[in-house]
C-alpha cells in the first residue's frame, strides 16, 4: 500500500539541506538545514533476519524525481518492529 505524506530531513548543513531538496522537488523551512518533502510510503512486511536475531521492516519512501529512500527499522518482535515503523512515519522525521 502507497500512501502520500509530508516528510522533513534534518541535514547537517545548509549545503546538504539544498542538495537534497533539489533531489526531492522540497522547501528548506526556516532553519536552513531542514527539508520538507512530499513523497509516496510503503512499509514492508516484518522479515526476520537470521544473522543478527531479529525482525526488520523496510520503509520505502519514493521521491518525486523516482529515486527511493529505504530506512530500517528492527527489533526483537515483528509487532514492535512494525509499530516502531509505523510511528517513525507517523512523526515524518528522517
Amino acid at each position: 500500500m502507497q500512501t502520500n505524506k509530508t516528510f522533513y530531513k534534518r541535514c547537517s548543513t545548509r549545503e546538504q539541506a539544498v542538495d537534497f531538496a533539489e533531489k526531492s522537488q522540497g522547501t528548506i523551512q526556516e532553519d536552513g538545514c531542514t527539508v520538507a518533502f512530499d513523497a509516496f510510503y510503503s512499509i514492508s512486511k516484518a522479515l526476520f533476519n537470521v544473522k543478527s536475531d531479529k525482525y526488520r521492516v523496510y520503509i520505502r519512501i519514493r521521491l518525486a524525481n523516482g529515486n527511493p529512500l529505504t530506512y530500517i527499522v528492527a527489533a526483537k518482535r515483528s509487532k514492535d518492529a512494525y509499530d516502531m515503523a509505523k510511528n517513525r512515519v507517523k512523526e515524518g522525521w528522517f
